[in-house]
């Protein structure tokens, strides 16, 4: 019961939540300005292509660098695995994947099947996918340099 709510408060207590919260409040107070900055960003097209591609890089870097974090090379590489609180830090990678699959199936989605120019709300997730992968990614950047700093200091 303890693993599910963790993985809960992971999913509800986080930048990405806050960020996905302050983007629908923002769409439902003000989308006629979103509107606005839709119309401006839609009328080219290939910096959409460029920018719903941002997701699927950052995905694929996450993945790239699994070893990274959850098997880190080091002396003390086993006292990760021998940690009692482990499947935390696999729980939140799976997570971290999790929100990167679903920023890139969006924007790739968005790109590949949406109309130019763009409506508020298509806007709004668009950015949105987009600035969640990169949160998503710079937090998992930061557990694979803090888990390796950890390690590294820890005296065997």
């Amino acid at each position: 019961m303890s693993r599910s709510r963790d993985i809960l408060a992971s999913i509800f207590i986080s930048f990405e939540f806050l960020i996905a919260l302050v983007a629908a409040l923002s769409y439902s107070v003000c989308s006629a300005r979103i509107g606005v900055a839709a119309a401006h960003l839609g009328s080219n097209a290939e910096k959409i292509q460029w920018l719903a591609l941002i997701p699927v890089a950052l995905l694929g870097l996450m993945i790239a660098s699994t070893k990274d974090l959850l098997f880190p090379e080091g002396p003390n590489s086993t006292l990760l695995h021998e940690w009692p609180n482990y499947s935390m830090v696999k729980d939140r990678f799976v997570l971290s994947l999790v929100w990167g699959g679903l920023c890139s199936v969006l924007s790739v989605g968005i790109w590949v099947f949406a109309t130019i120019p763009f409506s508020p709300l298509t806007f709004t997730v668009f950015a949105v996918s987009i600035v969640l992968s990169a949160i998503t990614f710079a937090h998992y950047h930061l557990a694979t340099v803090e888990i390796r700093s950890i390690l590294n200091a820890h005296k065997p």
